[in-house]
C-alpha cells in the first residue's frame, strides 16, 4: 500500500517501494505519532537526546492544541480533583462519599435506596419485596448495586428484615424499639384440602415463609392490616407479609394454605419472624394446648376466690372473665408469661352473685371454669 494514503497497490518490479519509503538511504526504523495520529517524524536512527527533543516538540503542539497537559475536559471549570473528569459536574456532589461524583457514578451506595433516586420511599419497599420473591441474592432481574443497597441488616442476605428495616426508615422508627417477647408461636389446623397457620405474638411485624412443595395459594384470614406479597411459581413457592404502617400482629395472625394440608411442616415450610425493629424472631410449633386452669378456690365463693394456673411453654397469655351475657367483666392477667405455676386472685366485691366464666386463653387455645359468687 502506498505511504501516501492514496490506497494504491504497488506492484514493485525494482526500487519501486524502496523509493517510496527511502529515509537517508533506508527504510526508516524510528517513526514519531503525533496527537493527530499523523507521521511527525521518522529516520533512520534516534539517539536519546534528538528523541527526547522530538517528543517535547509534539508534545508543545498538544497542548496548543488543548489536547494535552492540564485539560477541562468537560467544561466545568474544574482540572485537579474533578471527581467525574469525564461529564459535565461543577458542583462535585458525592451523595455517597465513594469519591465518585452523582454525575458519573452508577452505584450510590445508599442502603434502602435501592432505585438509586436519592429517596427512600415505597418504590424502594416494592424492590426489595420483588428481589426477595424472585431468589434475593440471586435474583436475576437486579444489579449487584440494587441489591448491596437492600440490605438493610448487613448480613449478606436479603428476606423479610430488610423489608421492615427499610419500611421503618420511611417511617422514621428505626432503632426506636425495645422488646421482650422473641417468640413466635404457631399452631396448625387442617379443613378440607387447605391448611391454617395461626402466628401467636405481640412484637411480630413480618413473615417469610417458603413451602419446598407446590401450594395453589395463600391468604390472610383475619388482619386487614397486613400486607401479602407472593410468588408462587415453579422452584420460588415464597411469601412475604408485612404492614406497609409498622404494625405488629395484635396477639395472632392467620394465614390460609389452599392445597396446602399435605405438607410437612418439619419438612415443606420454612418461616422467618421478624419484629418491628428488624431482627429476627424465635419460631416455635405449639403441638396442643399446653397450659391449664389447676384449680379455683374457693368456689362458690364471696367475694375473692384464687385462680391457679400452669404454663408449659412460655407465651402471651390472656387471663380473664366473662359474665352470662359474654361481656368481660375483668381481666386479671394480659401479656407475656413464661414457663412455670402462677396464682392470680379475683375480687369480684363490685359485681353481682351469679355465674361467671374463668377463661384462659393462648396460642390459639382456650380453657373455661365456672366461677358461682354468692353473697
Amino acid at each position: 500500500m502506498a505511504p501516501d494514503g492514496g490506497g494504491l497497490i504497488v506492484e514493485d518490479p525494482g526500487y519501486a517501494l524502496f523509493d517510496m519509503f527511502n529515509s537517508q538511504n533506508g527504510f526508516p526504523s524510528f517513526a514519531f505519532v503525533d496527537h493527530n495520529m499523523t507521521v511527525y517524524f521518522k529516520s533512520n536512527g534516534s539517539g536519546t537526546y534528538s528523541t527526547k527533543l522530538k517528543i517535547q516538540e509534539m508534545l508543545e503542539d498538544c497542548i496548543a492544541d488543548g489536547l494535552c497537559g492540564s485539560v477541562d475536559f468537560d467544561n466545568d471549570g474544574l482540572i485537579d480533583n474533578d471527581n467525574c473528569p469525564n461529564d459535565y459536574n461543577p458542583s462535585q456532589d458525592d451523595s455517597d462519599y465513594d469519591g465518585l461524583g452523582d454525575v458519573c457514578d452508577d452505584c450510590h451506595d445508599m442502603v434502602g435506596d435501592v432505585n438509586d433516586d436519592f429517596v427512600i420511599d415505597i418504590l424502594d419497599i416494592i424492590n426489595v419485596v420483588n428481589m426477595v420473591l424472585t431468589g434475593g441474592l440471586n435474583s436475576p432481574d437486579f444489579t449487584d448495586c440494587a441489591k448491596s443497597d437492600a440490605d438493610m441488616t448487613g448480613d449478606a442476605s436479603l428476606n423479610i428484615l430488610d423489608v421492615i428495616q427499610i419500611i421503618n426508615v420511611i417511617l422514621g422508627n428505626l432503632n426506636q424499639y425495645v422488646f421482650t417477647d422473641n417468640f413466635v408461636d404457631i399452631t396448625s389446623d387442617i379443613n378440607g384440602n387447605d391448611l391454617y397457620l395461626t402466628f401467636n405474638s405481640a412484637s411480630a411485624a413480618g413473615l417469610e415463609i417458603k413451602f419446598n412443595q407446590e401450594v395453589s395459594d395463600i391468604e390472610i384470614i383475619n388482619n386487614d392490616l397486613f400486607t401479602i406479597s407472593k410468588n408462587l411459581e415453579i422452584n420460588e413457592n415464597i411469601a412475604l407479609i408485612y404492614s406497609l404502617e409498622g404494625k405488629t400482629f395484635d396477639e395472632s395472625l392467620t394465614i390460609k394454605v389452599i392445597n396446602g394440608s399435605n405438607l410437612d411442616r418439619e419438612n415443606d415450610i420454612n418461616i422467618l419472624a421478624g419484629n418491628l425493629a428488624g431482627d429476627k424472631m424465635s419460631v416455635r410449633w405449639i403441638e396442643a394446648k399446653n397450659f391449664s386452669i389447676t384449680s379455683l378456690y374457693p368456689n362458690p365463693f364471696n367475694p375473692t376466690t384464687k385462680v391457679d394456673y400452669s404454663v408449659e411453654q412460655a407465651g402471651n397469655l390472656r387471663l380473664s372473665v366473662y359474665n352470662i351475657l359474654g361481656q368481660e367483666v375483668a381481666v386479671l392477667h394480659n401479656g407475656f408469661q413464661a414457663e412455670g405455676s402462677y396464682q392470680a386472685v379475683w375480687n369480684a366485691g363490685e359485681l353481682a352473685s351469679g355465674v361467671y366464666y374463668i377463661n384462659m386463653m393462648m396460642n390459639g387455645y382456650t380453657e373455661t371454669k365456672k366461677a358461682v359468687l354468692v353473697k
